[in-house]
């Protein structure tokens, strides 16, 4: 059987693709018109587009129903060869999460408690909000997504794998400690925390104060940032670090006890 071409990467789509591919699926066909369209914004990190392999692609869009049983088949494959079993161990941590965030719901506002589940992101502009579904994730720990649902209504998907529980089933270093580890083993970003941890900075601040530019600075945030090492508030247009001395803290103890085990062994 011919395969889904998967050469095309969407996952970020702009909105003149997305509309693009829609209308292909409702009126199930394509014409010039969506080519000339697609081609610059599928293919603009090719030098050398492939205009064949981008036909088959518009192809199957063409057939939402086609395309629709085979994806269900694929997915069918995949969760019977590695996540039905992957299930048992994610499952509970997924159930974990969602009580723990829905016990945080009841003495937390909203800021507090995205800040909570985030892992140190204050969204200010989320009060208004009159509904918030909260989507528990293990995969994408420690990163979040968010959007809205509708101008009132609005998703967060927040990361629940424990610190000390590891992407890989049986891997015996908590991965948290690794991250966290790997994001301190650095002068400019150990400098960072210093800075951080007596005031609430901006990065371009911390580029003066560094004397580097701010691409390298935003890098050092980044990291800290997935290592859960700083908070981070966003007012308006303007981003604000501190440092997140909890996570300091429980890094810290996590060595102790994973050192500690290990020598008892």
């Amino acid at each position: 059987a011919e395969r889904v071409p998967t050469v095309f990467s969407i996952g970020n789509m702009q909105k003149p693709v997305d509309q693009t591919l829609r209308a292909i699926a409702t009126r199930k066909s394509w014409d010039k018109v969506d080519l000339e369209t697609l081609a610059p914004l599928l293919c603009k990190d090719k030098k050398d587009p492939d205009q064949a392999a981008l036909k088959r692609y518009l192809d199957w869009w063409a057939k939402p129903e086609e395309f629709g049983e085979l994806l269900t088949s694929a997915l069918q494959s995949y969760h019977q060869a590695f996540f039905e079993e992957e299930e048992k161990r994610i499952v509970p941590v997924l159930k974990q999460g969602l009580e723990n965030a829905r016990a945080l719901a009841k003495n937390l506002s909203v800021t507090e408690l995205l800040a909570e589940l985030s892992q140190g992101v204050h969204f200010d502009q989320f009060e208004e909000m009159s509904e918030l579904v909260l989507v528990p994730a293990y995969w994408t720990t420690p990163l979040i997504m968010y959007g809205d649902l509708s101008p009132s209504k609005m998703v967060f998907v927040f990361g629940v794998r424990p610190a000390d529980m590891s992407v890989v089933p049986g891997e015996m270093v908590p991965e948290g400690l690794i991250r966290a580890l790997k994001a301190l083993a650095d002068p400019t970003r150990l400098r960072i925390l210093h800075d951080l941890s007596l005031e609430a900075v901006t990065p371009s601040e911390l580029a003066r104060r560094l004397r580097l530019r701010a691409p390298p600075v935003t890098h050092h945030l980044n990291e800290l940032r997935l290592a859960g090492l700083v908070n981070l508030k966003l007012e308006g247009q303007e981003k604000r670090y501190t440092a997140r001395s909890e996570t300091i803290e429980t890094t810290c103890s996590m060595l102790q006890a994973f050192l500690g085990r290990n020598s008892s062994e």
